[in-house]
């Protein structure tokens, strides 16, 4: 199977290579050999080698249509190679040159063709493989009327390293919901493969090691989507031992057929967290029901610590379920009454104005590192407030009022950080006190994420 590396601007879909370029017909037989070829530049279909190329591997298969009548076709090859041989039989249809040729690759017993596009499936899991896409994960189909299949990569995706030893699994997900794999039909528009709808469709790709390995560090590692554009980025998620951690991409990007965009040290300023079912437990039952009721994205009635990494605003349109830019506040005038489950929101920047206002009861709260910005009257007449504690070192840009109305509470900081607090929040001088943080982790950045490769 196709073997390839994420995030660099290669193009991915390999065309097998082909050198011959007729039917093999084998007396008293149905039996057909057909040749694949690689597309230009050569970068072909299964394994990665020498971190560009993409060959056929021993053992791989296709789905073959003509006339109504399919077939699974297998190589004969022994080593890996850019040209292969297919060989099967398309049950009792004759086949002659001329007549259509529809194939896809990997082969799959539910692939199926009506006329025009194939229906197969991008599967949402895929088995990493050190240095290239896991064994049947690049999608490709081909369109022939001749015996030579030349095969174009549907999907794009990443190709990634990561910094830490330990992780078991990586998982991507999309900032605003997007459609990453599901059941797709793809037909082939302008010479180009074209998905044309989504089935089953899943919003998050999980990549993960064969059982009871871990990804090696440094290596490269390719994961492969369905082209689309993640308007409001992306998240990472990463599982390491009883750890989870998330790193958040908040730049505009595009996965582009054929197109692998390179994300060195991936996991670099995760923020870890250990967990042991991956759900969040609430302190507030309300806070729990307020945002199950939001961002609940798989109906389990739950908060996941990736639910909650991907959450960018508290406002909310009325009608719908979705974050939107500046709509009203899930939580202000609740009667919600702690909220130091906020350090989870790894995806969050900005508390917006108003967000918190008139939670009369709510007696604490603690910030996290990646709120970079508290807007005005964000906490105002919260008079219940016992302490509100903020992890980051770098005080947030504060709004008008953002605390007004909370009576003498202390502001929790960072030890060290007292003073660059104080000059900053300068009307809430005399409320900040230090204290020493437990297990905290510097925030990540966006270095290396090759954006502009997509």
């Amino acid at each position: 199977m196709m073997k390839k590396c994420f995030l660099l601007a290669i193009p991915l879909l390999a065309w097998v290579a082909c050198s011959r370029n007729q039917i093999s017909d084998i007396p008293g037989s149905s039996s057909l050999s057909l040749v694949a070829r690689t597309e230009p530049p050569a970068d072909s279909r299964t394994l990665v080698e020498d971190g560009t190329h993409v060959y056929w591997e021993p053992g791989d298969a296709i789905k073959v249509f003509s006339g109504g009548q399919s077939g699974k076709f297998v190589t004969d090859l022994t080593a890996s190679s850019s040209t292969a041989t297919f060989t099967g039989t398309l049950g009792t249809a004759a086949w002659s040159e001329g007549k259509e040729l529809w194939a896809v690759y990997p082969f799959s017993e539910t692939a199926a063709f009506d006329g025009q596009s194939i229906t197969t499936t991008l599967p949402s899991e895929q088995t990493a493989r050190e240095g290239s896409f896991g064994k049947d994960m690049n999608l490709a189909i081909a369109h022939s009327t001749t015996s030579t299949l030349q095969f174009l990569n549907v999907g794009g995706g990443v190709r990634f390293s990561l910094s830490g030893d330990g992780i078991r699994q990586v998982v991507l997900e999309g900032m605003d919901g997007e459609i990453l794999a599901g059941k797709v039909r793809v037909g082939i528009q302008k010479g180009i493969p074209t998905v044309l709808d989504v089935t089953e469709g899943k919003t998050s790709i999980t990549v993960t090691p064969p059982e009871g390995e871990t990804f090696q560090k440094d290596a490269w590692y390719y994961l492969v989507a369905i082209p689309g554009s993640l308007e409001k980025g992306f998240t990472l998620h990463f599982l390491k031992g009883d750890n989870y951690g998330s790193r958040v991409f908040d730049k505009s990007v595009a996965v582009k057929r054929g197109i692998y965009g390179t994300l060195t040290h991936a996991d670099k300023g995760a923020v870890y967290t250990t967990v042991s079912d991956n759900i969040i437990h609430f302190k507030d039952d309300l806070v729990k029901s307020i945002l199950v009721t939001y961002f609940d994205t798989d109906g389990d009635g739950e908060m996941s610590y990736r639910e909650a990494a991907v959450v960018r605003s508290f406002l909310v349109d009325k009608t719908e379920t979705r974050a939107a830019e500046e709509k009203v506040s899930i939580f202000a005038g609740t009667g919600i009454t702690s909220f130091d489950e906020l350090v989870y929101f790894t995806g969050l920047t900005r508390i917006e104005e108003n967000v918190f206002t008139g939670c009369t009861e709510l007696e604490s709260v603690t910030i996290p590192e990646n709120v970079v910005a508290i807007g005005d009257n964000a906490f105002d007449s919260c008079t219940s407030l016992e302490s509100i504690t903020l992890t980051s070192e770098t005080p947030p840009e504060i709004g008008t009022d953002a605390f007004a109305n909370t009576g003498e509470c202390p502001i929790l900081v960072p030890e060290g950080a007292e003073e660059d607090y104080a000059t900053a929040w300068s009307e809430y001088e005399d409320r900040i006190q230090g204290f020493t943080p437990v297990g905290s982790s510097e925030p990540g950045g966006n270095e290396g994420i090759g954006y502009d490769e997509y």
